[in-house]
């Protein structure tokens, strides 16, 4: 038996991948997607064809989809739940908000689900020939993407109708942006279409996933109620005193002390208590609540029930309501705007909407952020995809 030259792998007939290749993952795998180029094409092609083979509309259907998705959460999140960008944003603004984010999830959201299933769905292929299995979620990325960008022009024109913006300079950075949405799809297609092999829950499991991260995402709704918000933060619970409105219209007991009336021809009559006590034993609020008032004839003999009068102190008046002392937990609380900090789909939508909505350059922190983390992405799922590739046909 012959031994392969030093440096070169034996090839697997089964996956088309080399058995003793040194560093197998993404440059091997991105290498043979670039030779296999026009392959890629061709299946892109296909994919697109057969979504609408058959249909009256054809592509059109690309632009259609995401309006319908548009018409439904603008229902839902703009005029039911009255969900605005800012306070003076008018209804078509809201829209193209919408409509930015829809396409890109809604491109980012189909690779996933489709390529997660990809090798299962083409066994044939990867059982019966020499076939390059890493082709599979690099043509889905490419097909999403590119139905994706049948419906930007409709975000372009109705930012120009509706805001007056024509495209400036700051479009430039859209090949950027479209570039390293694709490498983050792909890094993690490659990584689920391998998982859901060994784990076939995968494919219902990040059918629910996607739709948390999706509603995790301000897409129909604006970043400033994510940053607004806050929760208690685990394990900062105190005790402290707050004062709680108490109604005693109902719940009356007498203290010691005497009512007496004033009867005037020229005024209605008026009420004068006199409270066997020493007053100056409580708190000047307490006074205030108890003292008589000849501009004020409410009746002072009404306190809760089965509370002593030494305990009045707990009681004050603000704006003639009485208020009750009552200890309460505390917790210190922390913004959920951390999500956003954390959300590469965030990141991504937002450098979108500043490029296509404000015709201004995104924030390149963001930018460079994700870009670290696609190639993070790219580089775990094409190793992770690249490692098993010779397992496939028998997993299948």
């Amino acid at each position: 038996m012959e031994s392969s030259p030093p440096g070169q792998s034996v090839e697997n007939p089964a996956s088309g991948r080399g058995t003793s290749s040194p560093n197998p993952g993404m440059f091997r795998l991105l290498r043979g997607v670039w030779t296999k180029r026009e392959l890629v094409k061709a299946f892109v092609v296909r994919d697109l064809k057969s979504r609408y083979v058959g249909s009256a509309m054809g592509f059109f259907w690309s632009v259609v989809v995401p309006f319908i998705y548009l018409f439904v959460f603008m229902v839902v999140f703009s005029l039911l739940l009255k969900s605005r960008w800012t306070d003076g944003a008018r209804p078509q603004d809201t829209a193209l908000f919408m409509l930015v984010g829809i396409l890109s999830w809604h491109a980012f959201a189909e690779t996933l689900s489709r390529a997660t299933n990809c090798l299962v769905e083409h066994a044939n292929l990867i059982q019966k020939v020499v076939f390059p299995a890493e082709i599979l979620p690099a043509f889905l990325t490419v097909s999403s993407i590119v139905n994706m960008l049948i419906g930007l022009p409709i975000v372009v024109v109705g930012t120009y109708v509706f805001a007056d913006k024509v495209p400036g300079i700051a479009y430039l950075a859209l090949p950027i942006l479209i570039v390293l949405q694709g490498l983050f799809t792909l890094g993690l297609g490659y990584f689920l279409s391998a998982m859901n092999l060994f784990l076939r829950d995968t494919y219902h499991v990040i059918g629910v996933l996607t739709l948390v991260w999706m509603f995790g995402t301000p897409i129909f709704y604006p970043p400033t109620l994510v940053n607004n918000a806050r929760v208690p933060v685990p394990g900062t619970a105190k005790n402290v005193d707050v004062w709680v409105k108490h109604d005693i219209g109902r719940r009356r007991i007498p203290l010691t002390g005497k009512v007496t009336v004033s009867v005037d021809e020229t005024r209605r009559p008026r009420r004068f208590w006199e409270m066997e006590a020493d007053l100056e034993t409580y708190s000047p609020e307490v006074r205030e609540f108890l003292e008589p008032n000849e501009r004020d004839d409410r009746p002072r003999e009404a306190m809760p029930d089965a509370i002593p009068p030494e305990s009045l102190d707990s009681y004050v008046t603000v704006s003639g309501v009485l208020h009750r002392r009552e200890v309460a937990e505390q917790r210190d609380t922390m913004s959920l705007g951390l999500l956003l900090e954390v959300n590469p789909m965030f990141w991504l939508i937002n450098s979108y909407r500043r490029v296509l909505m404000f015709g201004e350059w995104p924030r390149w922190r963001l930018v460079l952020r994700f870009a670290i983390v696609s190639l993070v992405f790219l580089a775990i799922g094409s190793r992770f995809f690249a490692r098993h590739q010779r397992r496939f046909a028998d997993l299948l």
